[in-house]
């Protein structure tokens, strides 16, 4: 998951937010995420991670789109771009 040099202070408290305090509780088991403002992929690797079948992220802010196409990336080099 890429965490840009540059934005670190903010890139952590965001990952730190999602991941730890666990900022969307709810099951995701089978779920088709939307994430809209999808940043660098923090909330929909979370989700990912938790069970959901599918994540669709936008993002319009071209290095977060970046970044984010390199978490997904490498998702997808571990099999979670398997279609079901």
């Amino acid at each position: 998951m890429p965490v840009s040099h540059g934005d670190y202070p903010i890139d952590w408290e965001t990952l730190k937010w999602v991941l730890v305090d666990e900022a969307y509780p709810t099951d995701y088991a089978g779920a088709v995420v939307l994430d809209i403002g999808a940043h660098k992929g923090y909330f929909g690797a979370f989700a990912l991670e938790r069970g959901a079948r599918t994540v669709i992220s936008f993002e319009p802010e071209s290095r977060n789109f970046e970044l984010l196409e390199r978490c997904a990336a490498s998702y997808r080099e571990q099999g979670a771009d398997r279609r079901q």
